[in-house]
């Protein structure tokens, strides 16, 4: 992946935006504890986000297989999300 810390003047380098992504999924999780939840995002966030738990969602990745639109469901195994289960792509 293009390195984490790379940004653009006055922006956030992608390591603070993947910082930021999970954060707000955890968040997001812990409000809805049990349930499924949706999340929207756009194509780079989405990306450093799932590239968090599987690093097969890397640069390559953002620019040969992600779609617009895209959904990808992610299952953790408890609520600890450190560990999920699956990540797989929804949209055809």
């Amino acid at each position: 992946m293009v390195g984490l810390d790379v940004f653009v003047s006055d922006g956030e380098s992608n390591e603070e935006a993947q910082t930021r992504g999970l954060a707000a999924v955890g968040r997001t999780v812990d409000r809805h504890t049990g349930e499924s939840v949706v999340v929207g995002t756009h194509g780079n966030l989405l990306t450093l986000v799932l590239n968090a738990y599987d690093d097969r969602f890397d640069v390559d990745f953002w620019r040969d297989e992600l779609t617009t639109p895209d959904v990808y469901e992610v299952e953790f195994a408890d609520e600890s999300r450190s560990d999920p289960v699956g990540i797989t792509g929804l949209y055809e």
